[in-house]
């Protein structure tokens, strides 16, 4: 399905449109993995009703490079009971390990009768037959935390070895404590089933922010980079920053220790998640929801070149006079990108869609 739309994306298809007849009252927090040959696999939540951040994770698979989108599949579904009790689950990712057939969605999940989906533990279920089904697989958490994902787990080069890191972070709303603090901090793994508590990434005492739903990136020279969706620190941490801006860490040994978070000037941010990246020239790129805090109409994005110490001006990434949020990429190809993110069919509905398109930062 095509709709009439501007900006600098291409080919925008609809993936997903919400039944409002059926149980799900959200579309939200689409994931996208190439697995070559034209055959993309998307991943995203179907929000229950009467709920917050708690559902059935999807999947839907394209063999025609995004053009169409076959009906979507369970991932992971609330019906099926696990010992005696049924779970909600939320923010979904994907990661295929270099050389191997297998994809990985990682997500988390709460029991059913809780609210909302601050207070969660790390799950994962793997593929093998390109997206079509999937079989949970247990994992073994060697800590004990409350956690939010919002994206996958990175492979980071360190002397020599591969080791995964995934930024996560404790939600604001974990109910019972008033007292829970809301701290970012990396999960490890060398084998992604096999966790452990890293490094907390930490801020400033003088400027307090909330880091939630972190884009880690490794540079060509080694260095590591998280940039933060961020809000005032607090209770309730519904307020953008004083800079209207994401922050950042930066770590120069593999990620065991962080720089404190500081803002990333140029980069907008009102507490809503956005995605970063590094093309393979060195160019950065922001991708964002523009305006005031939980507006989110259009997508926006900026570039910044290797030789330049600012951001660029900003741009519209897409625009279909709805609204739209949490944006994610894959590459394509050395210059192109797939892109995924919740989008609705008007300025009144939100999280209503799921829509796909192409985009090149060359253009």
């Amino acid at each position: 399905m095509t709709h009439n739309y501007s900006g600098d994306v291409r080919d925008v298809r609809i993936i997903a449109e919400l039944d409002t007849q059926s149980i799900y009252h959200r579309l939200w927090q689409p994931y996208v993995a190439n697995l070559g040959n034209d055959h993309l696999v998307t991943c995203y939540g179907a929000e229950f009703r009467g709920k917050v951040d708690m559902g059935d994770i999807c999947a839907s698979v394209s063999e025609n490079g995004g053009n169409s989108w076959y009906p979507s599949v369970y991932i992971f579904d609330h019906r099926n009971l696990i010992g005696n009790r049924h779970y909600a689950y939320l923010n979904p990712s994907f990661i295929k390990p270099e050389g191997t057939d297998t994809l990985w969605c990682f997500a988390t999940r709460c029991p059913m009768y809780k609210l909302s989906g601050d207070d969660n533990e790390l799950v994962a279920a793997y593929t093998v037959d390109g997206g079509w089904s999937w079989q949970e697989i247990p994992l073994a958490c060697d800590f004990w935390s409350p956690l939010i994902t919002c994206n996958a787990p990175v492979p980071i080069q360190h002397d020599g070895h591969t080791k995964y890191l995934m930024p996560v972070h404790r939600g604001p709303f974990i109910r019972g404590d008033t007292d829970a603090d809301q701290k970012a901090f990396l999960l490890e793994s060398s084998d992604l089933l096999h966790w452990k508590i890293g490094a907390y990434t930490l801020f400033d005492e003088s400027d307090p922010v909330f880091l939630a739903e972190g884009n880690l990136v490794q540079r060509q020279d080694g260095t590591l980079t998280i940039v933060y969706r961020t809000a005032k620190y607090g209770p309730r941490p519904t307020l953008p920053t004083s800079g209207n801006c994401a922050y950042r860490c930066d770590s120069n040994d593999g990620g065991i220790t962080w720089s404190n978070a500081r803002p990333e000037h140029g980069c907008h941010n009102t507490w809503s998640k956005s995605w970063y990246f590094i093309g393979s020239d060195g160019t950065e790129v922001y991708i964002y929801s523009p305006d005031e805090i939980r507006e989110r109409p259009g997508l926006s994005w900026v570039k910044r070149a290797p030789s330049d110490e600012t951001w660029g001006e900003p741009r519209v990434f897409y625009d279909g006079e709805n609204r739209n949020s949490y944006p994610t990429l894959v590459a394509r190809n050395d210059t192109g990108w797939y892109a995924v993110w919740d989008s609705s069919q008007d300025m009144q509905h939100r999280r209503t869609r799921i829509c796909f398109s192409k985009f090149d930062v060359s253009e």
